[in-house]
């Protein structure tokens, strides 16, 4: 049975339009009567043409199932990728699952559309959608679940363009329908859509893993930026090879996602969803180096008019500031001629010359000694001493007696005392010291040079990572691992969750934050209190550090504590990293001190650099996964007041 638009359907939806229809199953875009919003529902009917006792049983199964689910993962709030579920309901012999609608329409369409019009959708907006998706299967797999149905049909969008995973009817939880660990080798196959499934969907029956909705989203991003469907090609055949402008970086990740070997893919889609991201922020900078050349060219086109232009433009100025140079010149020198005859005729009229002392004290802090000694005219001192007479003015008994010396400026002694015990000033690599304030294993790094930056024939890197030189730093400590969300927690209990730069150092109010308030204490949640912590500005990262007795490291010590004296670092990406010097995990995104400037390689010093001295962004520290390769030579520019899901830190400090 099929409504007509204007249909009320149980008193509480008035239908507006049909927008899908499955086998047995059909989609309507509804009105809520009495809430007065617009929403999707999924109806089937017990009457529809193939559906008997299994089959109604079974669409009850799937119904109950995304209700449930869907109520889960969006509980306490929203999951921005993932479709809301309202409610589900049986009236009769009728199936109802309410749902949210997505004015964007589906993937499915806009892939059909791009093959009709012969122009496939855009590199950089195929990275956002599937950092979308990726992002909501990460959500799947946190309850160890698995969807079991990705494909374009179940990727819709929203009037903001986002994209949402739709659909979690056949999807496989713990403890399910089908009780697999239970039925063995009796266990039906998994359900899923042909085309669409990994390997083992469609030849096992044993739970499956995450990695096999890696492989489906694997197929999926294939179809968008090819137009074919993976499935019906020779195994191992590579996106570049149907579309050559697809980046390397992408078709080699892309081949990953479709490796036939779960454990040789991405574990999981949280993984996934920081590859994606790291490579379209440097996608993005690609372009943006190319707008640039090409404006540059136009400019050079125009260069020859501007420049007579300028040139008369500039004459004028100098014609006009040569005539006011020379009335202010005429002036001053009138000005300076009065005074002069003023003072000879003060000092011939005067018979003495007076001498003002004041005595300033010495200022002591638990941070810093100061001592000030104020400047005097040497001659007013000669002549104070030849005369041996008392000074006059004011003098502050009660502080102790200074020392007068001739000088022209004042002078300042600053002494530095540290609260903190220090690392030993000695150590060797492999040695360990124990931060006492937050209980931070630090590993030794020590004094010597090293190879920075990547070689001019390095494809995979941009040219901010060039030109290759080499770097001295004198020995320091760097923390083992990064932060993690129990040490930043008891840190903001301490400090407070600051105000700085417009924004606070802890965004605690985004959807994925792993650090809650609650009744006034900070805490992270129970699954990621030892993970790093994320969603933390680059003031929150300084002040923690601050706070820890220790600082942040510079560009060039982190670059050194990750690769060592070698190029590059090589192993199986989803496995733990181990620098030469025993730091961790030096992969993902990183906060260090420096300010960003994407030549600042062509004109560092040679021994400790620190970075430009002011700057817009801040660097950002990270590898590039070249699939089995990681680079450590990536660099990221961020704003020092914005926070990211996947940027950690770790603090260093000097012996």
């Amino acid at each position: 049975m099929t409504y007509q638009p204007g249909n009320i359907l149980l008193d509480k939806y008035r239908i507006q339009e049909l927008v899908g229809r499955g086998a047995f199953a059909e989609v309507y875009k509804v009105t809520h009567l009495s809430l007065n919003v617009t929403r999707a529902i999924k109806v089937l009917h017990r009457e529809t043409p193939g559906v008997g006792s299994t089959e109604f049983k079974d669409y009850h199964e799937r119904f109950e199932l995304e209700a449930r689910l869907g109520a889960k993962l969006n509980t306490p709030t929203p999951h921005p990728n993932l479709l809301q579920v309202f409610d589900f309901m049986q009236a009769g012999d009728l199936l109802v699952l309410e749902m949210e609608y997505a004015s964007g329409g589906s993937l499915y369409n806009r892939i059909q559309k791009a093959k009709a019009e012969d122009k496939p959708l855009q590199v950089e907006e195929t990275l956002q959608m599937a950092i979308d998706v990726a992002e909501g299967l990460s959500a799947v797999h946190a309850v160890d679940a698995v969807h079991r149905d990705l494909k374009p049909t179940n990727i819709l969008f929203d009037a903001q363009d986002c994209a949402k995973l739709a659909d979690l009817g056949l999807a496989q939880v713990p403890g399910g329908p089908s009780m697999r660990t239970q039925l063995g080798s009796m266990a039906p196959r998994h359900p899923g859509t042909p085309g669409y499934m990994s390997p083992e969907q469609e030849d096992t029956s044993k739970y499956l893993k995450p990695a096999s909705d890696i492989y489906a989203l694997g197929l999926v991003l294939f179809e968008i930026l090819t137009g074919r469907n993976y499935s019906n090609l020779k195994t191992g055949t590579r996106a570049k090879s149907l579309r050559p402008n697809i980046p390397t970086w992408l078709d080699d990740l892309i081949a990953g996602l479709l490796e036939k070997d779960p454990e040789n893919r991405p574990w999981d889609c949280r993984e996934l969803a920081v590859l994606l991201r790291q490579g379209k922020e440097r996608q993005v900078r690609r372009l943006s180096s190319k707008s640039w050349e090409s404006q540059l060219q136009q400019i050079q086109k125009l260069w020859p008019k501007v420049a007579l232009g300028l040139l008369v433009l500039l004459l004028l100025v100098l014609l006009a500031s040569s005539v006011i140079a020379f009335f202010v010149f005429r002036y001053w020198n009138d000005q300076q001629i009065v005074q002069i005859e003023s003072t000879e005729s003060r000092i011939m009229n005067s018979s003495e010359i007076q001498i003002s002392e004041t005595k300033f004290p010495s200022v002591t802090s638990s941070q810093f000694t100061i001592t000030f000694t104020p400047s005097i005219p040497t001659q007013s001192l000669e002549q104070a001493e030849t005369q041996k007479s008392k000074p006059t003015g004011t003098v502050i008994p009660s502080v102790p007696s200074q020392t007068l010396v001739k000088t022209n400026t004042p002078t300042f002694r600053l002494t530095a005392t540290m609260d903190s015990p220090k690392p030993p000033a000695s150590a060797s690599v492999g040695d360990t010291w124990l931060s006492p304030i937050d209980g931070m294993t630090m590993v030794y790094v020590p004094e010597g040079e090293f190879f920075m930056g990547a070689r001019s024939s390095d494809s995979q890197s941009d040219e901010d990572e060039k030109p290759q030189h080499t770097v001295y730093l004198d020995a320091f400590w760097i923390d083992q691992t990064n932060v993690t969300n129990n040490m930043y927690a008891k840190f903001l209990n301490e400090n407070g969750n600051q105000l700085e730069g417009g924004t606070y150092w802890y965004d605690s109010e985004g959807a994925f934050a792993e650090i809650l308030q609650k009744n006034g204490v900070w805490k992270p949640t129970n699954d990621y209190k030892d993970i790093s912590v994320y969603h933390v500005t680059w003031y929150g990262v300084q002040a923690y550090c601050k706070w820890a007795g220790r600082r942040l490291p510079t560009e060039a010590e982190w670059e050194k504590s990750a690769r060592g004296t070698n190029y590059i670092y090589i192993d199986s990406w989803s496995n733990v990293h181990v620098s030469p010097y025993g730091a961790l995990d030096m992969i993902f995104g990183e906060w260090v001190a420096d300010w960003y400037n994407d030549s600042y390689y062509s004109f560092s010093p040679r021994e400790n650099p620190t970075g430009p001295e002011s700057g817009e962004f801040k660097v950002v520290r990270g590898g590039t996964v070249d699939y089995s390769v990681v680079y450590i030579t990536s660099r990221y520019p961020n704003r020092p007041n914005q926070s990211r899901s996947n940027f950690g830190f770790r603090c260093a400090r000097s012996p």
